[in-house]
């Protein structure tokens, strides 16, 4: 509770007999003066005011006596009125609410003003749009006008309050976004490069594998996790550019299954080109083609629609290990999902070698199966015509 009282006209005009009428007159429990309020004091008949605890409106002319006087203790009920309780034609100006609008925002909520209300002509400060956020848009800057065709005011701008409540907008632009791509481990070849930029829900068509190449990997497409954990997007299909930039990660997967006779392995008298590794519990990722490349050996690679050459094979085997390899006597490699049975014939005169040095090796079956307990490196050699002819080809852990 104020320890001092405030008493005041708002207006005070002389009567025929020379004493003066009030209109009505208020208590504020704080100081308001002459000089600052007399050139509004037109505008003191307005509501509630800050303030402002006791208004009472006479009956003009009537000399009517107070009816509530209870917050100025030296005054009581039923005290006629008298000039002498003017102190000053003080009054408080009516005040107008500023608010901020989120205007279309998705998440949070608009920021207050905890200066507001304010008198007319008062400085407003503008603040920033605390925790409004429009998914896709950026915040830029307030406005008078939800179109943005108004007045636009920067946070920390400032100006004039006027005569009336104002509201003031948010406005949002557009972002853009990049997608970009990973190459994810591969070892030969480059990312396509997407230079469009995108803006929330906009359409992106996945680029394809370009010149990308992996050892023993076949492309499958891209993903949003590297680990593959994520959404995954086949190459020239179509996605919905979500709110952020994003980079698509290459997947990288075994060779294809077919359970069909890959081809004819070709011939080279000398191991050359690209070696692949055998992973413990892990398909392989080469094949034999038909069709020798210069007269030699081609590893095949699976691109998701068909088998393209992709250079001359080798294989490490990793000591310890033992693998399945096969091959028919029509020196034909056939790779049969899951059982891996050979479909034709016997093994004929298989040798192996460990640097230069050749002899026979392994158990065969009535299926053409042959296991063998790998060491650092081995070359499977088939004879045929009195040539020592190269053939190399991978089978799978067991």
């Amino acid at each position: 509770m104020a320890s001092d009282w405030y008493l005041g006209a708002c207006q005070v005009n002389l009567a025929e007999n020379g004493n003066f009428v009030m209109d009505n007159f208020r208590f504020w429990d704080i100081p308001l003066y002459q000089e600052n309020i007399l050139p509004n004091y037109q505008k003191c008949l307005v509501g509630n005011e800050a303030g402002l605890f006791v208004l009472y409106d006479f009956d003009e002319g009537t000399g009517n006596t107070v009816n509530d006087l209870a917050p100025y203790g030296g005054l009581t009920n039923g005290t006629t009125t008298s000039p002498e309780w003017v102190t000053g034609l003080s009054c408080i100006p009516p005040s107008y609410n500023l608010t901020y609008a989120g205007n279309g925002n998705t998440g949070g909520s608009a920021p207050s003003d905890i200066l507001s209300p304010y008198i007319e002509d008062e400085v407003v400060t503008i603040i920033g749009p605390g925790t409004l956020a429009k998914t896709g848009y950026a915040f830029t800057a307030w406005n008078t006008l939800a179109n943005g065709s108004g007045t636009a005011y920067s946070i920390g701008d400032t100006f004039s309050m006027p005569a009336h409540a104002v509201q003031l907008y948010a406005q949002w632009q557009l972002e853009h976004y990049s997608v970009t791509y990973s190459g994810n481990g591969n070892t030969a070849g480059s990312v396509l490069s997407d230079t469009n930029s995108y803006t929330y829900g906009s359409a992106v068509i996945a680029l394809g594998q370009g010149t990308l190449d992996r050892d023993c990997k076949i492309f499958n497409g891209w993903n949003t996790a590297a680990n593959g954990s994520g959404d995954t997007y086949d190459a020239g299909s179509t996605f919905n550019m979500p709110p952020n930039n994003i980079t698509l990660y290459a997947k990288w997967q075994g060779a294809y299954e077919s359970g069909q006779i890959v081809g004819t392995a070709g011939f080279s008298n000398a191991r050359s080109g690209t070696n692949c590794i055998a992973f413990l519990n892990e398909t392989p990722y080469v094949l034999f083609g038909e069709g020798a490349v210069n007269g030699k050996a081609s590893v095949m690679k699976y691109n998701g629609n068909n088998w393209g050459v992709r250079g001359i094979p080798s294989i490490f085997c990793r000591s310890g290990r033992r693998f399945l390899y096969g091959i028919s006597g029509f020196n034909s490699l056939y790779f049969i999902q899951g059982l891996w049975i050979w479909k034709q014939g016997l093994c004929n005169e298989i040798r192996w070698h460990e640097l230069g040095v050749h002899w026979k090796s392994g158990i065969f079956s009535s299926n053409s199966k042959l296991f063998i307990t790998c060491g650092d490196q081995w070359d499977s050699l088939y004879g045929i015509q009195g040539l020592w002819q190269l053939t190399i080809w991978i089978g799978y852990e067991i």
